[in-house]
């Protein structure tokens, strides 16, 4: 993390600096969780900053991080219920999760890119089908 956002985490450039290093996915370099970790340090930043402009983009990089958790559970078929007896609870609430950061993305930003992005994404998550989603995941070959 930069020394903007542990210095001044409450400034403009501060907050700034947290979405770009969320969005990065919180490490420097390859890491095959790194969703967990912008899962983490972005539900905190979510809970202490209710009124931050940068919001939405927070939002949207935590429903990605719980999008790929859930996506990286296991082999997805063309059956949803199938799909659903393979996965996690862990991996299933993140689905949830998901599905609840872009219906609130979708409430509080309707017009935004960040909302049509969610539209697209929920409309599969809701079926328990993949996205393939991997934003924040690496797979070393």
């Amino acid at each position: 993390m930069g020394a903007v956002t542990r210095k001044w985490p409450e400034t403009s450039w501060g907050q700034i600096a947290f979405v770009t290093h969320l969005y990065d996915g919180w490490t420097e370099g390859c890491d095959e969780r790194a969703f967990a970790q912008v899962i983490r340090h972005g539900n905190r930043w979510l809970h202490s900053h209710p009124k931050s402009p940068w919001r939405t983009a927070v939002i949207t990089a935590v429903a990605r991080a719980y999008e790929t958790q859930w996506a990286l559970s296991g082999a997805f078929t063309a059956d949803a219920r199938e799909n659903a007896s393979v996965v996690t609870a862990a991996d299933a609430a993140a689905r949830i999760s998901a599905i609840r950061l872009y219906e609130e993305l979708m409430r509080l930003a309707p017009a935004s890119q960040d909302a049509a992005y969610a539209r697209r994404r929920i409309v599969q998550i809701r079926a328990n089908l993949t996205t393939s989603q991997d934003a924040y995941s690496c797979v070393i070959p």
